[in-house]
């Protein structure tokens, strides 16, 4: 375990999105402001879900610091997918991550996050993300264990193709002649060390 850069911030919202020209509420969108006490370096973001289909990132950065003269929002991911159906509950509940690797833009210095949650289906009448966490660093993989079914099943196909190579490379021995079984020779029997194709080994049963 090593222990992750935590970066301190507020929220504002969800509120839902207002038309300026009509002041009617956009239906099935919502916006979430992160602030930051400081302009910030971002590695990582991460909430759960709760019924969002999907999100877009956008950042506001300090423009005194970098020299920008527009502050404004800028969309740093411009959508990124929660669930594969708005219509049905698959990753409707699911912890995600958004790391900095995927942004448009550099997350350096950065003031603030928006997040523009969107649901299109009337089924969910009440979306959101909760369980904020922001990250100064990128996410690590987590350590592999030899108890993997990955591995186990990378082994397996080894040695399958280990087989296979010798199964191409196999040549049965020639068959007894009459002459020879005529004098009472044995039968040729293969050595201890020659591949007979294919070995089923610890056949399951039925």
């Amino acid at each position: 375990m090593y222990a992750r850069q935590t970066v301190e911030f507020s929220v504002k919202g969800p509120v839902s999105l207002i038309l300026d020209e009509e002041q009617i509420a956009l239906p099935g969108c919502a916006i979430l402001d992160i602030n930051f006490t400081r302009p910030s370096q971002i590695g990582e973001l991460v909430f759960r879900n709760y019924y969002t289909a999907w999100v877009s990132v956008l950042v506001r950065y300090d423009g005194a610091a970098t020299g920008q003269k527009e502050p404004g929002w800028k969309v740093a991911v411009m959508k990124k997918m929660l669930m594969p159906s708005p219509h049905h509950e698959n990753g409707s509940q699911d912890i995600v991550s958004v790391a900095a690797t995927e942004s448009l833009l550099r997350w350096r210095k950065v003031l603030a996050m928006r997040l523009v949650l969107r649901q299109p289906s009337p089924e969910w009448r009440v979306f959101h993300v909760e369980e904020l966490n922001v990250y100064g660093d990128l996410p690590r993989l987590a350590p592999t264990t030899t108890n993997s079914p990955f591995e186990k099943y990378d082994k397996l196909l080894e040695l399958v193709r280990h087989q296979t190579l010798k199964a191409l490379h196999w040549t049965p021995l020639p068959l007894p002649t009459d002459s020879s079984q005529a004098r009472g020779e044995p039968a040729s029997v293969l050595p201890k060390n020659t591949c007979s194709a294919y070995e089923i080994t610890k056949l399951p049963q039925t």
